[in-house]
């Protein structure tokens, strides 16, 4: 790779160019929105419904959903309480008086939250909500529903730290973990990465950017752990929504049973047949011997296959330092994918559209 090359990332004129909303900047805060969010919260009388819960249910879509996988991936070895990330229009019938429901809408008005909130509150299940303002709001205020509000003005992907932290807030009000020391571990080791990924460190010694670089122009295929699925989905809509461009991901073990048959050097997409695919093996220092031997061998695979764009994305620490410092490193890197493909990551016309078009076409609209 050149050296013109490599300094493309490193112009602030271009990034200013086409970042117009100033997604480097939130970026660049994000890990200290965690301390900010408990700092908040510790500020705000909530009273726990102090209930033995048989499921944890966490309602949302795209970016504010994403806090409740990682709420998930973290505390599925700890708790014996399973916890479900709800995506659907509706509630799954297990839902009752013995669920603790959180209802997570950034805006305060995604249509299947808001349909998801009305639906637990006929079934009395134990309700949180977690929103900036509006319609979620307004009903929490209506029905004495315990309400945790945070910074309104953020895309709401970017706003994940404020959403998981809320979300952990939660658990712990309700005695289901036992402490929050592990969020501000994951926020110091976050700042620590941005000192590593972030703009101001030049490309020649940022691996963020030299991945970017290299990952110009090839379809991304991501392998991830089904235990920490919430980087993998992450990294996907990452790319969908900062990059513009469609992506996919897979999961050991399960990939291993079918995606490993598909390994080939050009990638059958629906966007290009002859595009080189890339692929990214998101890695961690807490991997089992069992799941480090499946990502050698699946590594030993792809190299036989003839495929040399592999690539591996690591996270550090314990488990939620790790699943939050490789989120953490996607942002930044699906940041700079952006500035490279000539696009301002933050706007999202095609899906506040949809919405639009969506929302007009709902039964009883006019």
């Amino acid at each position: 790779m050149e050296m013109a090359d490599l300094n493309v990332l490193d112009r602030l004129e271009t990034v200013k160019r086409l970042d117009r909303f100033d997604m480097l900047g939130k970026l660049k805060e994000a890990p200290r929105y965690i301390p900010d969010a408990l700092t908040r919260l510790s500020q705000i009388e909530l009273k726990a419904y102090g209930l033995k819960y048989d499921s944890v249910v966490i309602g949302g879509l795209g970016g504010s959903a994403i806090g409740g996988d990682v709420l998930r991936d973290w505390l599925s070895s700890e708790i014996d309480v399973p916890i479900v990330v709800n995506r659907g229009y509706g509630l799954p019938a297990f839902v009752g008086e013995r669920t603790l429901l959180v209802a997570v809408s950034y805006s305060g008005n995604t249509f299947e939250t808001l349909n998801q909130f009305d639906e637990a509150l006929k079934r009395r299940c134990a309700v949180y909500a977690v929103t900036s303002g509006g319609e979620l709001e307004k009903k929490c205020l209506s029905y004495d529903v315990p309400l945790l509000k945070v910074p309104a003005g953020l895309p709401p992907r970017i706003a994940l730290p404020y959403l998981f932290a809320s979300l952990a807030y939660v658990m712990w009000l309700e005695d289901l973990i036992t402490g929050l020391t592990e969020l501000r571990k994951a926020s110091q080791a976050m700042e620590k990465l941005d000192g590593r990924i972030g703009f101001h460190v030049p490309s020649e010694s940022n691996p963020c950017k030299r991945l970017a670089l290299s990952l110009k122009g090839k379809v991304p295929v991501i392998l991830g752990l089904d235990r920490f699925s919430s980087v993998a989905r992450r990294f996907k809509t990452q790319l969908n929504e900062n990059c513009k461009v469609q992506a996919r991901y897979e999961l050991i073990p399960e990939l291993c049973h079918n995606e490993v048959e598909s390994f080939k050097p050009t990638g059958l997409t629906q966007t290009s047949m002859d595009s080189e695919s890339a692929y990214l093996l998101m890695r961690s220092k807490v991997e089992s011997e069992v799941e480090s031997t499946a990502f050698e061998t699946l590594k030993e695979t792809l190299k036989r296959m003839g495929i040399k764009d592999v690539y591996e994305i690591w996270g550090v620490g314990g488990v939620l330092e790790s699943i939050l410092t490789t989120i953490y490193t996607v942002d930044y890197l699906t940041y700079y994918m952006a500035i490279l493909r000539e696009v301002d990551p933050t706007p999202v016309e095609i899906i506040e559209a949809f919405k639009a078009s969506f929302k007009k076409r709902l039964p009883g609209k006019p």
